[in-house]
């Protein structure tokens, strides 16, 4: 489907003009054959899909819109003899939850989760030995973590990560394979992140661990998996975190470095993607400071300077970004000036002071703030 190749290749606007399509032709074909089950079933899968689209893109409310929708077909599938009716039916209450888990709806959210939640128990009740209902469960236990997290109820959010990493084990156990090797890794991730979280970063450390000797083997095994390859750069990265919170700047650095590759490699691939180029900014941005840290001043300032490259393509269209380029000028500003190259501190604090100032236009607040006008006063004088 042409909506599915724009959408693997970032072209959300492109994917969301076929896939409109797709959902036109299909509600007239279901209009024409309305007791057409699979007819009836292709609609709902395919407003879904427009549903994610949309959700992608930020528009919240159409996403829900045509979520309910499919919600509204599948519902009348839903007998409990219905075992593919009931997977469609929990697919649907997540989709409708995580919408409006996105709208900041969390406990509303939630509610459309736990109905998931309560269809997938029942249905592993029926079939203990489907391995794909054992994941589905297991899946429905992480996005309630996800949501538990997001609240900020870590005990709830830690509880749900660990059933869903045991059913994963179980899986792992009665068949190795990429889907039940990449729930394990995801499971011991999750987990490291709720202990970062509550600032355990032993217990964080040892989980992004087990999860970098699973994912490490993965993309050595299928170097050319792009979801593999993003998931190893962003186990260096938060591994890479840890050391760096507990002072090891080193090895932070280390952790780093080995990320930046992977992220390169992906941000080529997909020169265009917002999601890809912030997460390569980020590493140009945590080794430029690691590296100003411990004195390397010339690799902390060609890190820096990597980072405004891609940064000054996308703050046009993403506001969200100013703040972090401005720091990134401020911090170039203060080597020069320590450097005593006057010229090019007032450079990069004039660069940092003209972002400011369209931050503060965005957000509509009043006042610069004064670091800036003192950083200039005191080149100035």
């Amino acid at each position: 489907m042409l909506q599915e190749i724009y959408a693997k290749l970032d072209d959300y606007g492109n994917a969301l003009v076929h896939c409109t399509k797709l959902v036109e032709s299909r509600e007239l074909i279901f209009k024409n054959r309305p007791d057409n089950e699979e007819d009836e079933r292709n609609l709902s899968v395919d407003l879904n899909k427009l549903g994610d689209l949309h959700l992608i893109m930020g528009n919240i409310p159409v996403a829900i819109n045509n979520y309910e929708k499919s919600l509204e077909l599948r519902e009348k599938k839903s007998d409990s003899g219905n075992i593919q009716g009931m997977r469609d039916l929990s697919v649907s209450y997540i989709k409708l939850g995580q919408a409006y888990i996105r709208s900041c709806e969390i406990d509303r959210g939630i509610e459309y989760l736990e109905k998931s939640f309560s269809l997938r128990v029942s249905l592993r009740s029926k079939k203990a030995d489907d391995a794909g209902i054992t994941r589905d469960l297991s899946v429905i236990y992480e996005k309630l973590g996800d949501a538990y997290s997001g609240k900020g109820d870590n005990r709830k959010a830690l509880e749900h990560y660990r059933n869903a990493l045991a059913l994963s084990e179980l899986l792992y156990g009665e068949s190795t394979n990429k889907q039940s090797l990449r729930d394990l890794f995801i499971g011991y991730t999750k987990i490291a992140d709720v202990y970062v979280k509550v600032d355990d970063m032993k217990n964080a450390f040892d989980n992004y661990k087990k999860g970098q000797e699973i994912i490490i083997n993965m993309h050595k095994s299928d170097p050319g998996d792009i979801v593999i390859l993003r998931e190893c750069a962003a186990n260096y990265n938060k591994i890479g975190d840890v050391y760096r919170d507990y002072g090891e700047f080193k090895l932070a650095l280390k952790n780093y470095l080995m990320s930046l590759p992977l992220y390169e490699t992906l941000y080529n691939r997909s020169p265009g993607s917002s999601i890809v180029s912030r997460e390569l900014s980020s590493i140009y941005q945590k080794t430029g400071d690691l590296s100003n840290a411990t004195g390397d001043t010339t690799q902390a300032i060609e890190n820096y300077k990597d980072y405004i490259k891609i940064e000054e393509n996308f703050v046009r269209y993403d506001r969200s970004r100013y703040r972090n380029l401005s720091v990134v000028y401020d911090s170039l500003g203060d080597i020069y000036l320590k450097d005593g190259d006057f010229k090019s501190a007032v450079g990069f604090y004039n660069e940092s002071l003209v972002v400011r100032i369209e931050l503060k236009k965005e957000l509509k607040t009043t006042g610069i703030c004064p670091l800036y006008i003192t950083n200039l006063a005191i080149i100035i004088s």
